[in-house]
């Protein structure tokens, strides 16, 4: 099998960001209190039940044309073996995909008065992509942040200040993305980052870039 895999392509990531978008819609509408108060798995346990509700329906926008699947918890080993109980957050099956890789989103919550900063979400969630933990064999994933303080909002210049990585890329373009208006403009952003690990056995392609989706919902 040749590695990195194909890209996912547009139009199912899109959808993807929705359906998360719709089903933060539906937390704040009846699990308020989960979201000011319970804690980062709580919060993605109920994100996951909604959207495997959804899938199938005649309401899911399209997700199950992508997804077959929505799941926490499975364990991965990264690039090279060497670490064989890691558990990302959220993990979608793809249709599309070989059944042994999914698309990955590794969640943080930032709440300032918890001490839980933007730093936890670039030491302990971008850097896992980086380094070949999460999302190895692919060329996309997301980062998904549940923010709990108004003063922390995605913004290009927020985001590349943050890395302080000079090649990123990161641009706001929810607006591009969202037709039913779920994510606001400063909500979504991507960047780009160069992994340096190296395929084991040894391919003739290296890993290359990997691009990360990032939505930030406001509690």
């Amino acid at each position: 099998m040749a590695l990195p895999l194909p890209p996912i392509g547009q139009q199912a990531i899109d959808i993807i960001l929705e359906a998360i978008a719709s089903a933060w819609e539906q937390l704040q509408l009846g699990y308020m209190h989960v979201l000011v108060m319970g804690t980062e798995v709580e919060i993605s346990t109920l994100l996951i039940n909604l959207m495997n509700e959804a899938l199938g329906s005649d309401d899911d926008g399209g997700l199950g044309v992508y997804v077959s699947s929505v799941s926490r918890g499975s364990e991965q080993i990264n690039f090279n073996g060497e670490k064989l109980e890691l558990r990302p957050d959220i993990q979608f099956a793809l249709t599309r995909l070989d059944t042994r890789f999914r698309l990955i989103v590794e969640c943080k919550l930032i709440d300032l008065k918890a001490k839980k900063t933007p730093a936890l979400y670039r030491d302990h969630g971008i850097k896992r992509f980086v380094d070949g933990d999460y999302a190895w064999a692919c060329q996309e994933a997301i980062m998904l942040a549940y923010v709990r303080c108004a003063t922390s909002r995605l913004e290009p210049s927020v985001l590349s200040g943050l890395m302080g990585i000079p090649d990123m890329q990161c641009v706001a373009q929810s607006m591009q993305l969202s037709s039913s208006g779920l994510i606001k403009p400063d909500a979504l952003g991507t960047s780009s980052h160069d992994r340096k690990f190296q395929y084991v056995p040894a391919q003739a392609v290296p890993p290359g870039k990997i691009d990360l989706w990032h939505l930030w919902l406001e509690v």
